[in-house]
């Protein structure tokens, strides 16, 4: 008796087959990884093969759902990250340094440029399970002895590619960086 697999995509985000039979299973999967595709292709070829007869036909359509469950992650790189015209405090001194944050993660903060209102910094930000569409945010800020002045925040929606923007700060002065975001496409590695 030949049993037919239905691959479904649950909103919780677990995957889960089912069978014309009463036992059924359910791969767990909070976030796709490549090493989790990898492990739900394995499981699909010996869910597929039924009393020693493989399904054949079943296996392409079973790879073209898997291949469409697309790893999300990327690599987003951030690189030239350099500031013009910034604003001077009451001292006559700007002295300024970029703390970076993608979505919820906190990627870091520069080294301070001391007394430099055109700044070039040389650091460069990774990471590893950056979304396209996350948000990327830069705060520039002026360091001083007792608080840290916010001259301003540039946020931007991510997209895969390399990209270079200006951004104008509400204290005055521009923010310029350039960004990358590689996408991946999990099935590509099986």
């Amino acid at each position: 008796m030949r049993r037919w697999m239905l691959l479904t995509c649950v909103s919780s985000g677990s995957y889960s087959y089912s069978s014309s039979s009463p036992s059924s299973s359910s791969i767990d999967a909070p976030f796709l990884s490549i090493k989790r595709i990898r492990t739900a292709l394995v499981m699909a070829a010996e869910i597929l093969r039924v009393s020693g007869e493989a399904m054949a036909s079943s296996l392409p359509l079973l790879l073209l759902v898997l291949c469409s469950l697309t790893v999300a992650e990327a690599q987003l790189k951030l690189f030239n990250l350099r500031a013009s015209n910034l604003p001077s405090n009451i001292l006559g001194t700007t002295d300024g340094y970029v703390k970076v944050f993608c979505g919820p993660a906190v990627l870091g903060e520069t080294s301070v440029r001391n007394n430099n209102p055109n700044p070039w910094w040389a650091e460069e930000f990774s990471h590893f399970k950056a979304q396209e569409n996350d948000i990327l945010r830069l705060e520039v800020h002026d360091s001083d002895i007792i608080f840290n002045d916010l001259l301003g925040v540039c946020q931007r929606r991510i997209k895969v590619g390399t990209h270079e923007h200006d951004c104008f700060l509400e204290k005055g002065g521009t923010l310029h960086y350039s960004y990358t975001l590689g996408g991946q496409q999990a099935c590509l590695d099986v």
